[in-house]
């Protein structure tokens, strides 16, 4: 029978989930091509940066300096500069986003990876109300089910591996990889349910404050 490796299976999951949630905002306007094509390099470079090629603890350092420096940035564009509040928003969890996938190493990693993912989401909400969004918002959902099964059920087998003082692959069967979809679409067809039938309540203000942002 076919097994699928979990750690393969959730990083896959992990950056999908990161791509279609930078599609929404890159399609919503929240960033130009400039910007969306540093973010394909990195992430394509960052796919790669990981144990045994590179050890990613090693750049502690450089990239806390780098994200205190960033941070120092997004306090200037705020202070002195016509940017909003919700952009410079954007561009610090994106700036994060990039930072971690460099910094891939522990499953504690993935898991904030995921958290930041959700926040991208959540973020394009604010630039973009079309079809499109609904669409890659599903797949988000759908993807994201089946991501954050797979990092929980990860978790688990390493405390189990942990406690038996041995490590072995984790595999994944595939039934229970399509228990998991089917779950995932039957979440899929609840968010749809209630894309359609409640509105969107609160973001007005947002969205009217991030197109200004844009526009300058």
């Amino acid at each position: 029978m076919k097994t699928f490796d979990l750690g393969t299976l959730s990083k896959v999951g992990t950056y999908v989930l990161i791509v279609v949630a930078l599609s929404a905002l890159w399609t919503g306007g929240a960033f130009g091509p400039g910007i969306s094509v540093f973010l394909a390099a990195a992430a394509i470079g960052s796919w790669f940066w990981e144990r045994p090629r590179i050890d990613p603890d090693r750049f502690g350092k450089i990239w806390t300096a780098i994200t205190t420096g960033f941070i120092g940035l997004c306090v200037y564009m705020l202070g002195f500069t016509g940017v909003g509040f919700v952009q410079v928003g954007v561009y610090l969890i994106l700036y994060l986003t990039v930072a971690k996938l460099f910094q891939r190493s522990r499953l504690a990693d993935n898991l904030q990876l995921l958290a930041l993912s959700f926040l991208l989401i959540a973020a394009a909400t604010a630039y973009s109300e079309d079809l499109l969004f609904a669409l890659l918002f599903g797949t988000y959902v759908v993807v994201g089910v089946i991501t954050f099964a797979v990092h929980h059920l990860q978790v688990q087998l390493a405390e189990q591996q942990a406690r038996a003082g041995r490590r072995r692959q984790q595999l994944f069967g595939p039934r229970y990889l399509m228990v998991l979809v089917t779950l995932a679409m039957v979440a899929f067809m609840s968010s749809v349910a209630f894309f359609f039938l409640f509105p969107r309540l609160g973001f007005g203000f947002f969205v009217q404050k991030s197109r200004q942002g844009v526009q300058q």
